[in-house]
């Protein structure tokens, strides 16, 4: 059964879960690493089980996480080369983290073996294109079965 908990919303940061009952993915994580450890935990979803965390973009309120959860666990981090370039200047991207680039219309299967058993739960269209309206255009961004 799929899954979708917004953990935060707002300027002081933001965070989603998008998941099934094997594992998941972050979009963003603009609150501090024990903050959004906390949510998790509230929510039954144990930070081993994330298969990969997604920024939108470079933004405090959707990075401020980032570095400590990319230390702590070895989650794949998929982002644009602009927000990628960003943390690396700026020390924010641990040298062991698991790093892809993606570009507008990447399509991502997240997780070995895959989240969904069969079909793959796939990213068809990544919100690159307008990476400043997460919470406000869902419709831009569809999570969905793919065959």
């Amino acid at each position: 059964m799929a899954r979708f908990c917004t953990l935060y919303s707002g300027s002081s940061g933001n965070s989603s879960y998008i998941g099934t009952g094997t594992g998941g993915i972050l979009v963003d994580a603009g609150v501090s690493c024990k903050a959004l450890l906390a949510a998790l935990s509230a929510r039954d979803i144990r930070p081993d089980s994330l298969r990969g965390l997604f920024l939108t973009h470079e933004h405090t309120d959707h990075i401020k996480g980032v570095r400590v959860l990319l230390k702590k666990y070895a989650i794949p981090l998929f982002a644009s080369r602009e927000t990628l370039e960003w943390l690396v200047d700026r020390g924010e991207l641990p040298a062991t983290a698991p790093v892809q680039e993606i570009s507008a219309g990447s399509v991502i299967a997240a997780g070995d073996p895959p989240l969904c058993h069969q079909p793959r739960l796939a990213f068809q269209r990544w919100l690159c294109s307008q990476p400043a309206r997460w919470p406000q255009n869902l419709g831009g961004y569809r999570p969905g079965l793919c065959e």
